[in-house]
């Protein structure tokens, strides 16, 4: 689990990337692979799912990508735009 934001409608709190998250749906934080598992490239990862809900329905966007930039993210946290 890297990301878990429980996003309550009308706040916007400030992201924290200082804490590995412990739960999926009552988490408020995040931690990239490279600082938290010690990863240091996106070709040491086959791919990064995702899993999303949204309160107004039951409705779940769950998949996975292989793109070589998204891994990239994952472990570094850091996105080029234009890629």
């Amino acid at each position: 689990l890297l990301y878990s934001y429980n996003r309550i409608v009308s706040t916007n709190r400030a992201l924290d990337g200082s804490t590995l998250p412990t739960s999926p749906t009552a988490g408020y934080s995040h931690m990239h692979l490279g600082p938290a598992l010690g990863y240091t490239s996106a070709d040491e990862l086959a791919d990064v799912r995702f899993y999303c809900t949204i309160s107004h329905h039951s409705r779940v966007i769950h998949f996975k990508t292989s793109n070589r930039h998204i891994r990239g993210v994952a472990v570094s946290g850091r996105y080029a735009s234009g890629n």
